[in-house]
């Protein structure tokens, strides 16, 4: 959905919402990375966030073809670079994310941990964003007993809004559980964020995930009513999660 649609002569400008709420997030994250991270160069940080920046756009599209609609893009390719068809995934955003902080904590010498637990604090509010922007693109339906009271209108039918369930359990709620992390850890061992961070992305996840509507293409798994590729993708993330508290909080204190 265009915020505003002008066109001047051959120049064509419709910004989306969507793209809004992204823009809003890389901004936010930008001046939180700049403030609590100690980077050799202000140039760095520019660098950072391209690099999560492709990251994002590249694995999101990548892990969305490759998890959730492959068959359809071997038989149309040609519709795999139209990104603002069919979407993008979140877990694919996450591991293109990590292998664009791993490439820039390698290429410039900055410890990988150290960024990627800094980044886990403030991640929290650019997905808030993203799923405002799902909200007011009327994606994402969701479906609950009570859609009658919170109805979102979705190809004529209403659905219960779970973009905004979603806004606020991985947006306000995990961020708030993020910052309660990082203030009360005094021994800031590596990974405990990052931990904390998957643990309540997974939570919130697979809470959401009941009161949204599976990919139609797709549907739920085993003939049930709930069970959803992305539950089967988020539990993974979860038990890992796990593992970096338990870990983190077994070896030495580092500091971000």
């Amino acid at each position: 959905m265009y915020i505003f649609d002008l066109h001047f002569y051959a120049l064509h400008i419709a910004p989306t919402w969507y793209g809004l709420s992204y823009a809003l997030g890389f901004i936010i994250c930008y001046f939180f990375m700049r403030y609590y991270f100690s980077f050799r160069e202000i140039g760095h940080i520019d660098t950072l966030l391209s690099y999560i920046f492709a990251g994002i756009i590249l694995g999101g599209r990548i892990g969305y073809i490759v998890l959730y609609n492959l068959s359809y893009f071997i038989e149309h390719p040609m519709n795999m670079i139209r990104i603002w068809e069919w979407g993008m995934s979140f877990h694919g955003g996450l591991i293109g994310t990590i292998l664009a902080v791993l490439f820039f904590a390698w290429r410039y010498h900055y410890p990988f941990w150290s960024l990627i637990d800094t980044l886990a604090i403030v991640i929290p509010v650019a997905l808030g964003l993203g799923r405002v922007g799902n909200w007011i693109n009327q994606e994402l339906p969701g479906y609950t007993p009570y859609d009658g009271i919170f109805p979102m209108q979705i190809a004529w039918v209403a659905h219960f809004p779970s973009p905004l369930l979603e806004m606020l359990l991985e947006g306000v709620v995990l961020f708030i559980v993020m910052l309660i992390a990082w203030r009360s850890s005094t021994k800031r061992n590596p990974w405990f964020l990052s931990g904390i961070f998957l643990i309540g992305y997974s939570v919130a996840r697979l809470i959401a995930e009941q009161y949204r509507l599976p990919d139609s293409h797709i549907g739920y798994l085993l003939s049930t009513h709930w069970l959803t590729l992305g539950i089967v993708y988020t539990v993974p993330m979860m038990v890992y999660g796990v593992y970096l508290v338990y870990t983190s909080t077994r070896s030495r204190p580092g500091r971000i």
